[in-house]
């Protein structure tokens, strides 16, 4: 790592906030890998749209459809993959019925599996695509909701947030959480306590 004045050997990369000195082969190798990246990252905006239905069917829990495609789902979660390869009814009727997620959700957790890409947002929080990735064995996705939680940490949401990391075996957002608590036990404590005695009243 150099900065750009540094530089001795004529060329100059910038990669992922860093800057780094290589030759000229370096750099059209990683801009082809870059290329090649975004190649495979590119669907249409809806991957999952009425012109591309798939051969999978998701169903919230609130009734909505979301379609996909079994060989990419297959590849990406391995409680996905022993659904659509057991003698199962998912893989009789190519419909799978969630009751505890949300279309949006389920949407956002399929679009990861083809694109890497996740977007948290009021209808796609982290908590819920947490809980989706926990239940469908997706680790990348899983780790990038751990890495948002652990994000943002204060005395107020602690408490939810150590109960996501119990719930989900959220191992990364528990050690944030465990930091987050040795450098402000005091006034996590308090929060702590207050929250206690509020869910013990009658």
């Amino acid at each position: 790592m150099s900065s750009e004045k540094e530089v001795k050997c004529g060329s100059y990369c910038h990669c992922n906030g860093f800057n780094y000195c290589a030759d000229g082969a370096v750099v059209k190798k990683h801009k082809t890998e870059v290329t090649h990246l975004r190649f495979l990252q590119r669907f249409e905006t809806d991957p999952l749209s009425e012109a591309f239905r798939g051969d999978v069917v998701f169903i919230g829990c609130d009734e909505k459809a979301v379609y996909a495609h079994r060989f990419i789902l297959a590849g990406k979660s391995t409680v996905l993959r022993g659904m659509f390869t057991a003698d199962m009814k998912e893989k009789q009727t190519g419909t799978v019925h969630v009751n505890d997620i949300t279309s949006a959700v389920l949407r956002s957790m399929i679009s990861y599996c083809y694109t890497a890409e996740v977007h948290f947002t009021e209808e796609t929080p982290a908590e819920e695509l947490l809980k989706a990735a926990h239940k469908y064995d997706i680790k990348e996705l899983k780790a990038d909701c751990e890495e948002e939680l652990g994000a943002l940490i204060n005395k107020d949401n602690f408490c939810d947030k150590l109960t996501l990391a119990q719930l989900y075996d959220a191992k990364k957002l528990h050690g944030k959480l465990l930091l987050h608590l040795r450098q402000h036990i005091d006034e996590t404590y308090i929060a702590f306590a207050e929250r206690l005695v509020s869910c013990c009243k009658p």
